[in-house]
């Protein structure tokens, strides 16, 4: 099942802003400070990373995640697949065409 979608951003504020008061999507958790997040949630789907250096990569794809039933099967099939996972943990598998998996334990 799809879990979330990630997003680097230069300014998460403004982000943050943007999809709450146009689309109408809900802020369900942030890591960091209130007033300067690190990261958002909206909606349980859309993940905003900030990025306020504004590396070249602001504002694009940053990975894709699943909840899974059995979460190592899963694994071990993405690897058998030509997957790697990151330094970011087993888990997190970055496929030879460049998409980055974020394999989550279904609950």
């Amino acid at each position: 099942m799809f879990d979330h979608c990630a997003i680097k951003v230069k300014d998460i504020s403004r982000e943050i802003s943007l999809f709450t008061e146009v689309f109408g999507m809900q802020v369900t958790k942030r890591s960091g400070e209130e007033s300067h997040p690190t990261q958002a949630w909206l909606d349980n789907v859309l993940q905003l990373n900030a990025d306020p250096g504004g590396s070249a990569d602001a504002g694009m794809f940053s990975h894709l995640a699943f909840s899974v039933p059995d979460q190592e099967t899963t694994i071990e099939e993405l690897h058998h697949r030509g997957g790697t996972s990151l330094p970011q943990g087993r888990n997190w598998i970055m496929m030879k065409e460049g998409i980055c998996l974020e394999i989550l334990q279904q609950e």
